[in-house]
């Protein structure tokens, strides 16, 4: 985010950090209301948002320490019956009931822990049978639940006594048949399915819209601190719940650099793409772009500007990438396996792709190569060496981290596929892994596209989330021309991590 913008959303000095305006930019005009739950007087819950659902204080203390991203926060306490009333007819009508999500930061001490009584969060409820909540339970467990017509689908949370903050979301969407509910950033629980239809005859009953409590009855209001609350009229992503989870919100993504010693030893991150599929550019390309991190796309060049469906990529997108700084390697001419034919046809496909992407102007990584199908052998590995390349990436198991060194050079191992079989949860942890072993993650992928029906497919909005973990981990991002150069030096890696 560059400083004109930045001011410019901040309306001069109306805010005293980014968190606000990073919400409004991930979200725009999806929000339907966003209460920061940061007011220091009267009775007004400010909305945030263009629509002026502004919600009511009741009880409830104000200026209470935040998040710690610069706001206040709004303090409530069971014995008073304290809560913010959310409901309008705007807000009513504006809900979406079967396409939404809620976000929100809640603090709950010990000694509401302690309490084995119900403590409402938020609820925007209809009736008994139609409602979306977040609440602690009196077993001590943070319950998040969508209810359509009596059908329900309730997330339990277990172990969770957080005393500090704690960022909690809930999305659902009837059209992809998915409720995904969110702690601390991260999807908690499975994908809940089978959703029932809100009944349209139940719209949001005027007195079961609020933060801090479920309904009427002491026992349901809440103990405890609450900010940021936000309410979208569709469905938000992973990543886009990850980084609104972030209290210092565009400070996320700020820039930084890491050198990266001879040889490695500190953590980075090296993301690879095989074969010629356009998402690479329009989804992995896209959004690293607005991250200001590289990563490196090998092309299968027979079917560079090809009609498919899905589509492949053109040479004119691949020239952008390479102008940005993508490593635009070798996958030889076509799906042909080199472990399976002669290294004199072996060597062909490989030299055959390099005179086509130097002919291209697509120079910088011609002499790098991935195996097609990730498959080698003595021939194919001879071929490599034969064709002039410099390196070459494999697939198969087992999996590992690149060494740096140069003599394995021809069989570098890769740590991470983004395929169907892997879930958000194994790819961040994976990035743990990864920085406690101060070693490098290779990713590899082929497309980006929902329904991921194959293990060639990753969803973009899982690909996107485990961007900004990176990110937020502040690994560097290396390219395979970046991976030979620390062989042999050092190397200094900045990521420009605008958000």
């Amino acid at each position: 985010m560059n400083k004109h913008r930045l001011l410019t959303m901040l309306g001069g000095s109306k805010y005293s950090s980014n968190y606000i305006p990073t919400i409004k930019t991930l979200f725009g005009t999806d929000i339907i209301q966003y209460l920061s739950l940061g007011d220091r007087t009267g009775t007004i819950a400010k909305d945030e948002s263009d629509n002026n659902f502004d919600g009511l204080h009741v009880n409830t203390t104000l200026g209470s320490p935040g998040i710690g991203d610069g706001y206040k926060s709004t303090e409530f306490v069971a014995a008073s019956s304290s809560y913010v009333d959310l409901y309008s007819t705007g807000l009513r009508d504006a809900f979406n009931k079967d396409e939404g999500s809620i976000l929100i930061w809640a603090k709950i001490p010990q000694t509401t822990w302690d309490i084995s009584a119900t403590h409402g969060i938020v609820s925007l409820n209809a009736d008994g049978n139609n409602y979306v909540k977040i609440e602690k339970t009196s077993t001590d467990r943070i319950t998040l639940s969508y209810k359509a017509n009596a059908t329900a689908n309730t997330q339990i949370l277990t172990s969770v006594a957080d005393v500090g903050w704690v960022h909690y979301a809930i999305t659902w969407s009837l059209s992809n048949d998915r409720v995904n509910t969110y702690r601390k950033g991260l999807q908690s629980g499975a994908t809940m399915t089978g959703l029932g239809t809100w009944n349209p005859l139940k719209p949001l009953y005027s007195l079961n819209c609020r933060i801090g409590s479920i309904a009427a009855g002491s026992e349901l209001y809440m103990s405890g601190y609450e900010a940021h609350y936000i309410l979208l009229n569709r469905e938000a992503t992973a990543s886009e719940v990850l980084a609104a989870s972030n209290p210092n919100g565009a400070a996320a993504f700020t820039p930084y650099s890491v050198t990266i010693p001879q040889g490695g030893g500190v953590p980075a991150v090296m993301i690879t793409f095989d074969d010629e599929y356009r998402s690479v550019y329009e989804e992995a390309f896209a959004y690293m772009q607005t991250k200001g991190v590289k990563g490196t796309f090998y092309v299968m060049t027979d079917a560079i500007g090809g009609t498919n469906d899905p589509p492949y990529i053109t040479a004119e997108q691949l020239l952008e990438m390479d102008a940005a700084g993508w490593s635009i390697g070798n996958h030889t001419t076509d799906q042909t396996v080199l472990s399976e034919v002669s290294l004199e046809v072996a060597t062909g496909k490989i030299l055959d792709a390099k005179i086509a992407l130097n002919t291209l102007g697509l120079t910088r990584a011609s002499m790098h190569l991935a195996y097609p199908g990730g498959m080698y052998n003595d021939t194919a590995i001879q071929a490599a060496k034969d064709a002039g390349m410099l390196t070459a990436r494999r697939v198969a198991s087992p999996v590992g981290y690149p060494d740096y060194n140069p003599i394995n050079n021809y069989v570098i191992l890769s740590t991470l596929r983004g395929g169907s079989g892997e879930s958000i949860s194994y790819a961040l942890s994976a990035v743990d892994a990864a920085v406690a072993a101060q070693k490098t993650l290779l990713f590899y992928g082929h497309k980006l596209m929902e329904p991921a029906d194959d293990s060639t497919k990753w969803e973009p909005w899982r690909f996107r989330a485990f961007i900004d973990y990176c990110l937020i981990k502040k690994i560097p991002f290396i390219t395979i021309n970046d991976y030979h150069t620390l062989q042999s030096s050092s190397l200094t890696i900045t990521c420009n991590a605008s958000s």
